[in-house]
């Protein structure tokens, strides 16, 4: 009787440690799991938004491509044009300021009144990297009332180029939220003690919590040993560890804080 009793206690003794970590795990997942649904609704919003005007922006293609087809061009004029679609279409503009591209805007929008051109298109045009000289140098190839249509066609091309993009960089993000939720979960993979990478878990512990950094206002910077060797341990499990301990230092700094994370090997 006494040995059956003390199997069954240590069966549940280790059922409880179980539940505790199950427990634990499912806590600390539940704090983040706003801050992953915020990270997560940005991108997925940009990816709706995106295709509902991509749509729009397809038909105006299609609208202003029939429209250039009736148009009487030689072909050095059709050239010209093919040169100034190739510049919007494979040249960006670097990043630019909000008052920046403002101000590019509304040069380029100038420019098409001044020729008769519909200065509507400036958006679009000021998106890439087509200069005002570029411009001229295509006006000078065409009669100003030839210019209309082939701007307004280049236009909308260049239109659903950046809503694809957009659309794209907003579901690779998404991509990248999901596989760093089952990194940092281990949730593929075998509650079994296996070789990690402890950079990697930083990373995605610290990614996980930007939500909340973002909120104060935290700069959250890490410092990891290039030749740090990885070790046999669980994952899932040590992940918590690092998410304890960054979430409490999120807790604790300031307002427009600094919280920096280093992993170091101390040889004895």
């Amino acid at each position: 009787v006494t040995a059956t009793l003390v199997h069954v206690m240590l069966d549940r003794a280790r059922q409880f440690v179980s539940s505790d970590l199950h427990d634990e795990k499912m806590m600390s997942l539940g704090r983040l799991s706003a801050g992953v649904a915020h990270e997560l609704n940005n991108p997925a919003s940009a990816a709706v938004r995106g295709a509902k005007l991509l749509g729009e922006a397809l038909a105006e293609v299609e609208s202003a491509a029939r429209a250039l087809a009736a148009e009487t061009l030689t072909e050095v004029q059709r050239q010209a044009v093919d040169h100034l679609r190739t510049i919007c279409m494979e040249v960006y503009a670097p990043l630019q300021s909000p008052i920046e591209r403002a101000d590019r805007e509304e040069a380029i929008s100038d420019w098409l009144a001044d020729n008769d051109a519909d200065p509507a298109v400036a958006g679009s045009l000021a998106e890439t990297a087509v200069s005002l000289a570029d411009l001229e140098r295509f006006a000078a190839e065409l009669a100003p009332a030839e210019l209309r249509t082939p701007l307004r066609w280049i236009a909308a091309g260049c239109t659903v180029r950046a809503l694809a993009a957009e659309i794209e960089r907003a579901t690779s993000r998404m991509y990248e939220l999901v596989a760093t939720v089952k990194r940092f979960t281990h949730m593929d993979r075998s509650p079994t003690a296996a070789v990690t990478d402890l950079r990697e878990g930083l990373a995605d512990t610290v990614r996980m919590l930007g939500a909340k950094a973002r909120a104060k206002s935290v700069a959250v910077d890490i410092r990891i040993e290039r030749d740090l060797p990885r070790v046999r341990t669980f994952g899932g499990e040590l992940n918590q560890v690092w998410l304890n301990l960054i979430d409490n230092a999120l807790d604790a700094v300031g307002e427009a804080g600094h919280v920096s994370v280093s992993a170091v090997r101390e040889l004895s």
